[in-house]
């Protein structure tokens, strides 16, 4: 389901980071960094507003435990 994309997702964002010392880039050549890159944007878009999945309360929860976690890169 879409929770769960979600999460697979947010881990391999994590792993990207953690890997390369970066967030992915949406400008960047290669397809799954770009898709990543594009994802985090989206993401804080929504946070933001409490919008689509953000309206998930254990999601959101998720979202700023993330950014509160790797808080250098945002």
């Amino acid at each position: 389901d879409n929770n769960e994309k979600w999460y697979n997702m947010l881990e391999q964002v994590k792993k990207y980071i953690d890997e390369n010392n970066k967030i992915p880039s949406q400008h960047n050549k290669n397809k799954e960094i770009k898709q990543m890159g594009t994802w985090i944007q989206c993401q804080q878009h929504n946070y933001k507003k409490k919008n689509k999945i953000m309206k998930n309360q254990k999601i959101h929860d998720g979202w700023t435990k993330f950014t509160e976690e790797y808080t250098e890169y945002f």
